[in-house]
């Protein structure tokens, strides 16, 4: 005889896949394995647990950025978050300022390499924070400092 079945609640599981749970958390929530949340997942939506999950998180998505947006009309500092995200703005004139920094300092290490052996490090450490500011662009970003995004919805 077969061992019963493990009840797993079906509007609990969807709301724990909105909380962004994985699905190790889930099978801990429900006392099972993630074995058993895989065929429970084939068995009631016929698909896998990663297909139902990348469907069934969407609604906690949205209830997370209303709540963002909610905040920022409280909150400067996420709208100012919220502007960079969903409409590419920065703030132009700190990218400016790390530029110009940056070519001052490689001039004056080109300059300086005709005489003797430069160490690199701190011509290293400003490109490093060039890259945080520019997103990781190896082009240097658009003229205006910002980098342009690619829609990713």
């Amino acid at each position: 005889m077969a061992r019963p079945r493990k009840e797993i609640d079906q509007d609990n599981f969807e709301k724990l896949c909105a909380l962004q749970c994985t699905e190790g958390e889930i099978a801990f929530f429900f006392d099972v394995s993630v074995d058993t949340i895989e065929r429970w997942c084939k068995r009631t939506y016929n698909e896998g647990f990663a297909d139902i999950f990348s469907k069934k998180r969407n609604g906690g998505k949205i209830r997370l950025r209303r709540a963002q947006f909610q905040l920022a009309e409280k909150n400067a500092s996420m709208a100012i978050w919220l502007g960079k995200q969903y409409l590419d703005q920065c703030e132009p004139m700190e990218v400016r300022r790390l530029e110009l920094e940056l070519r001052k300092l490689e001039s004056r290490l080109n300059c300086d390499e005709e005489e003797s052996d430069v160490d690199n490090s701190m011509l290293d450490a400003l490109n490093s924070a060039a890259v945080e500011v520019w997103g990781g662009c190896d082009d240097g970003g658009a003229a205006d400092g910002c980098q342009e995004k690619e829609d990713s919805s």
